[in-house]
């Protein structure tokens, strides 16, 4: 048994093999190009808007600190026939010598960032990497009921069969601070092997705050931003009561 934090181990295989809940390719493509110009994913993690954009010609670039993500991600990008560009970098340190048109932050990506003031540095890096008028764009959720009600138990969240014939189970447990809008959760990725057998069990941590509408809204003015909107379409799946993606501009 390993502990660790970050995307490392079984938590990227289990990443790349499971995606998002929703389909939210389209929306940004289709934002990226009305726009023009560079763009800039942030959290690109393995890959999976990074390289259909950059087969399709897009300028898309990537910004993922996890170095087994990003190996992954040059891996598939090598098998699809394009190159992709991934910054190591982290976010809220984000200091690049080239501006984009668009910066985008999916699947609320933003959200791991636990503390405010690295959120709010997050965001003034994101003003001073985008062109005059670019736009930025953020999907955040606001966690349902049961995920608050929770209490420290475990549950089984996922189980993702591995073209091995294995298969990673996804186990969670979580504590809520609802004074400070953050949850904190350990997670245990269990590998099985093709004839059911426990091979391995990782054990990881991880912490998300939530925002709400208006209080995220001012953070967005704050370090800059204007023409701030939000809206919750973002994709096929998507609960809208749930779901905010922001837009703003430089």
């Amino acid at each position: 048994m390993t502990a660790s934090h970050g995307y490392v181990g079984l938590v990227v295989e289990a990443y790349d093999l499971h995606g998002p809940p929703y389909d939210d390719t389209a929306f940004y493509r289709e934002r990226i190009e009305d726009a023009g110009g560079a763009a800039l994913e942030v959290g690109s993690g393995t890959g999976r808007l990074l390289i259909p954009y950059r087969e399709a010609g897009l300028d898309v670039e990537g910004l993922e600190p996890s170095p087994e993500m990003r190996a992954v991600c040059q891996r598939k990008a090598a098998d699809a026939g394009v190159e992709v560009i991934q910054h190591d970098q982290y976010m809220q340190a984000l200091d690049l010598a080239r501006t984009y048109r668009t910066i985008y932050i999916p699947v609320s990506t933003f959200q791991l960032l636990d503390d405010v003031e690295d959120a709010r540095a997050a965001l003034r890096c994101f003003h001073s990497h985008l062109e005059p008028g670019g736009q930025l764009l953020i999907s955040l959720f606001i966690p349902a009921e049961d995920e608050l009600a929770q209490n420290n138990e475990w549950r089984l969240r996922r189980r993702l069969p591995r073209p091995d014939g294995g298969t990673i189970l996804l186990s969670t447990a979580s504590r809520v601070y609802r004074d400070r809008r953050l949850i904190r959760t350990t997670q245990r990725y269990e590998l099985f092997g093709e004839g059911g057998a426990l091979t391995r069990t990782e054990m990881h941590a991880s912490s998300l705050r939530w925002y709400e509408r208006e209080e995220f809204g001012r953070m967005l003015e704050e370090a800059g931003f204007t023409d701030i909107a939000s809206t919750g379409d973002v994709g096929e799946g998507v609960d809208p009561d749930r779901l905010m993606m922001f837009r703003a501009v430089r």
